[in-house]
């Protein structure tokens, strides 16, 4: 029996049906929508296998002693495709350390050029170990507005302010002579 909505002429009841070679109903077979599921495992297994470095025809209990006999028998990895884990934790370690110095020298050389202020410091510290490109982007689009505090005086140049070396003029050491001291006593 099979009862047919008429508005849309969909099938809402059926019974006592049965399976024919040629059925009533316009259905696909379940059959024939199915896949092979050990043609799916199979090339999964295959590719298992290639990864373990064996052979595509590998059977499931090889792959199983494979994956488990590093552990189960040990035997030391493979040093050609394992690194040792504290190893790898060090160098990281190492890593980030040498980056926090090169962000913490960054930081201080534009601090040092007027490019930040004193309070600014923490924020450019932070902003160059997670983002140095950022950092870099903003200080080249700073102003060093601050430069004049760090800038070197003037008197800098003179050799004869910071003490010690020769006079710079040869009337310095002339008028140096006549006062009876050492031509370097007096500076420019």
């Amino acid at each position: 029996m099979l009862m047919v909505r008429e508005d849309d002429h969909r099938v809402v009841y059926l019974s006592s049906a049965g399976l024919v070679h040629t059925p009533a109903l316009r259905l696909t077979p379940l059959a024939a929508s199915m896949e092979d599921p050990m043609a799916e495992e199979q090339e999964f297994s295959a590719r298992v296998a290639r990864l373990l470095n064996l052979a595509a025809t590998a059977s499931e209990a090889e792959i199983v002693a494979a994956l488990s006999s590093p552990v189960r028998d040990g035997a030391k990895p493979d040093p050609r495709r394992f690194v040792p884990i504290e190893a790898m934790e060090a160098a990281l370690q190492e890593r980030g350390q040498r980056h926090q110095e090169r962000a913490a020298r960054k930081v201080e050389d534009a601090f040092r050029k007027g490019y930040l202020t004193t309070p600014m410091k923490a924020w450019a510290f932070d902003l160059c170990a997670t983002d140095e490109a950022a950092f870099d982007r903003f200080i080249a689009t700073a102003v060093p507005a601050f430069a004049h505090l760090t800038r070197e005086s003037h008197l800098a140049d003179n050799p004869g302010c910071a003490g010690g070396g020769r006079p710079t003029s040869p009337e310095a050491a002339s008028v140096a002579r006549q006062l009876g001291l050492a031509e370097d006593a007096l500076k420019d």
